[in-house]
């Protein structure tokens, strides 16, 4: 059955399944990630107990590129946990190998790599507003860097859950798999996480304490579980819905789609999808 070539990824569908699918899934989650979960939260709190009226910016780094390095074991587990409704290591593991080293690398190196393009594409107005004076250059400039990151981003970003799969192709593979969809991968990607980011930050600021820096870790590790949900629902929509030239092994399994249907929340990223199999399956007359 041929799809729509105009299907579009649903991001609201997509946002709303991403905040249920850690709470449907948290006993298996909790099972499969206690210890990272259990290492990333005292690691934010030391970050939170160095960042005072005197911070120590390179310890603060330092336990930054840790708290990254934790989030890929979290991370590639849960991908496959929200793909294939279970992981591929035992439960409770602490484990950083090939799948987690390649995970930490690209989320440090796929953010510089969209900062140095943004800013390569932008920098001509940046001089133009520093020589003229004008802000609005600057706006505008700053503007096109988000459209750029956005861009960028929502070609890439699938290299993450490919990575937690075992699936090759890297980069060129991974924007074969989104292609037409940049523009709406990139805003589940970059904007929404930019949105939800204050949250923490406000629990931190405005209760203050030992209570406030409790929530605002909670809060913060569960939108982490958030944005990897959010990558996983992309990438399963992706496969099931979006043709593609990417030859992965897995795209001849029906055990995948399988599991895709049986997703609690696969009704909720179904609304058209569905209707326009249905119609594709009537009768003609």
């Amino acid at each position: 059955m041929q799809l729509p070539v105009d299907l579009k990824l649903p991001i609201g569908d997509v946002v709303s399944a991403a905040f249920r699918l850690p709470v449907q899934m948290a006993s298996t989650l909790w099972v499969s990630l206690r210890w990272p979960i259990l290492l990333l939260v005292a690691v934010q709190l030391a970050s939170t107990q160095l960042s005072g009226d005197e911070p120590n910016y390179g310890m603060l780094i330092s336990l930054a590129l840790v708290a990254l390095a934790i989030g890929a074991m979290i991370a590639v587990p849960a991908h496959q946990i929200f793909i294939q409704g279970k992981t591929q290591q035992p439960p409770g593991f602490l484990r950083f190998g090939g799948p987690e080293i390649s995970y930490f690398g690209w989320s440090v190196g796929l953010p510089i790599v969209i900062i140095l393009i943004a800013s390569l594409v932008a920098a001509p107005l940046v001089m133009v507003s520093t020589m003229t004076g004008a802000g609005i250059f600057g706006s505008i400039a700053l503007f096109i860097a988000l459209v750029v990151a956005i861009l960028v981003y929502g070609r890439f970003s699938m290299i993450f859950p490919r990575i937690a799969l075992g699936l090759g192709g890297g980069l060129r593979a991974a924007g074969q798999m989104a292609a037409g969809h940049y523009w709406r991968v990139g805003v589940l990607g970059i904007v929404f996480p930019l949105l939800i980011s204050v949250v923490p930050m406000m629990l931190q600021n405005g209760l203050g304490g030992p209570i406030g820096s409790i929530l605002s870790i909670a809060v913060s590790v569960y939108f982490n579980l958030v944005q990897v949900a959010i990558l996983s629902l992309i990438f399963r929509w992706l496969r099931e819905y979006a043709p593609t030239s990417v030859d992965d092994p897995d795209d001849d399994d029906d055990d995948d789609h399988g599991e895709w249907r049986a997703q609690k929340d696969r009704s909720v990223l179904e609304h058209d999808q569905a209707q326009s199999e249905r119609d594709d399956q009537a009768p003609r007359h």
